[in-house]
Order: structure tokens, then sequence, then C-alpha cells
């Protein structure tokens, strides 16, 4: 495991991450500080684990209007004779890609409550 050192509302954090994955996960703080720090203007310094929870559940909020975003689109795919199949294949790469961000979501949120 690689150690990383991340900012979030102005805080260090040392996290663990697997090897080579370090830029993504440095990306994904960079993102969640973003969400803090705009939760902080709109309601004040109300606490960490309250600011972390609350962007948490934007984050996650977000996550589910792309999942309801690619279900949508999954219903509105044509039949594969009139070339729908290359739609198919994109929604199946979109739904890997957001599963993957879910659990590297959920494993963050994880680490950072036990640090």
């Amino acid at each position: 495991m690689s150690e990383l050192a991340v900012t979030v509302n102005g805080r260090d954090y040392r996290i663990t991450c697997a090897p080579g994955e370090e830029a993504r996960v440095s990306k994904l703080a960079e993102y969640i500080d973003l969400r803090v720090r705009e939760l902080s203007e709109k309601v004040g310094q109300i606490g960490d684990t309250t600011l972390m929870l609350m962007a948490g559940l934007m984050i996650a909020d977000e996550l589910s209007d792309a999942y309801d975003a690619l279900e949508s689109a999954r219903g509105n795919e044509q039949a594969p004779e009139s070339g729908g199949g290359s739609d198919s294949a994109e929604a199946a790469a979109v739904t890997e890609s957001l599963d993957r961000m879910a659990t590297r979501i959920a494993h963050l949120a994880e680490r950072l409550e036990n640090t």
C-alpha cells in the first residue's frame, strides 16, 4: 500500500491507497475538498465530521443522478439492427466506471473516518 497526504477543509490527512492509485486518489480528495469548502461557505464551520457527511451525501446524490441518467439512456436505446450497439457498449463502460467510482468513494470515506 502507498501512503498519501491529502488536504480537506484545511486539514491534512494521511491515507493509504493501492500502488499506482496516488494521482487518482489525490484528484478525488481535491474534489471532496471542493465540495466541503462549498458547504462550509454556505453553512459555516459546523465540524469536520458533519461537513464530510454532508459532502458525502452530495457526492452520493450526484452519483445517484448519474445512475438515473444512465438508466434513462438505457431505456432509450435503439434496437441493435439500427446501430444502437455502440451505445450499449458505451453505457456498459459508464456503468463500470460509476461502479468503480462508488467503491473508491466508499473506501475513501471509510479511511477518513478511521483517521
